[in-house]
């Protein structure tokens, strides 16, 4: 008779490792993003409004570029920057082991030198745009993000690989209160855009294990996009900011969507 006791115990090793070096990063960047350089924060003033802590715990994110997932990635080398890749300061790694996981994410899930783990290892953030639409047809479209409640169309409010500029172009004219959600070009996730009095903000939405949040924050997760969008379509992102998503901004040319190249060979496509 063979016993598995070994394996077993080397994956569970190995699962409470990655947990305590994932845990380590998370402290790591929180301390970074809130640490003074030379008596001045180590982000643009213009993001700081964003940046404070509220009173719902909620944070914007369009100044964080980190992404700790435990079945998707683990967060290494964390770089603070605005939506567009713009950087401000980097972390250091929160332990070498942190590293050499990272480095073995391609390696096969039986290989016994990370515990036999079965786990999804991704890059930090998306390598490139074919692989964001990988990731979304792969696994997102499955769970119905970007569709209508009945799962039938794309939903209004939902854009592709655009960026902040573009959303902003595209929100320029529209009333306050309007919205749109895009698939992020830095994290596996999404970034809502909302049309506030002051300017556009922008909202990172991190997919983790299946569940929708804001980057971040101590929000309940989701456990669809759609679900996040609906539930602040009545209550607000952040108590502060009062962001409530009124208005759902659509295609500027609905013939040819921005989202067009996430849904080829669906019967989601534009014919």
């Amino acid at each position: 008779m063979t016993f598995s006791y070994p394996t077993e115990r080397r994956a569970k090793e190995a699962e409470i490792r990655i947990r305590e070096i994932a845990r380590r990063a998370r402290e790591e960047h929180r301390r970074q993003s809130f640490r003074n350089q030379n008596g001045r924060p180590s982000v643009e003033k213009r993001d700081i409004i964003d940046a404070a802590p509220l009173n719902d715990s909620a944070l914007p994110i369009d100044v964080q570029n980190s992404h700790v997932q435990h079945h998707n990635s683990i967060n290494s080398n964390v770089k603070l920057a605005d939506i567009n890749g713009n950087p401000t300061t980097t972390a250091e790694p929160a332990s070498a082991d942190l590293a050499q996981l990272i480095s073995s994410k391609n390696r096969p899930a039986n290989d016994s030198s990370i515990g036999g783990s079965s786990e999804i290892m991704r890059p930090l953030k998306p390598p490139s745009r074919d692989a964001i639409i990988a990731w979304f047809r792969e696994e997102e479209l499955a769970n119905g993000a970007g569709l209508d409640d009945d799962r039938l169309a794309v939903a209004p409010w939902f854009h592709g690989i655009i960026s902040r500029t573009e959303a902003e172009q595209i929100l320029a004219g529209a009333d306050l209160g309007s919205y749109l959600v895009r698939v992020s070009e830095r994290i596996w996730g999404y970034a809502i855009s909302y049309k506030a009095a002051d300017r556009c903000r922008h909202y990172l939405i991190d997919v983790t294990a299946g569940k929708y949040t804001f980057l971040g924050s101590q929000q309940s997760p989701h456990d669809t996009l759609g679900d996040l969008v609906r539930h602040h379509q009545k209550e607000p992102i952040t108590a502060a900011g009062g962001e409530v998503l009124i208005l759902p901004c659509g295609q500027s040319d609905p013939q040819h969507p921005d989202h067009q190249c996430l849904f080829v060979g669906t019967r989601y496509a534009i014919t």
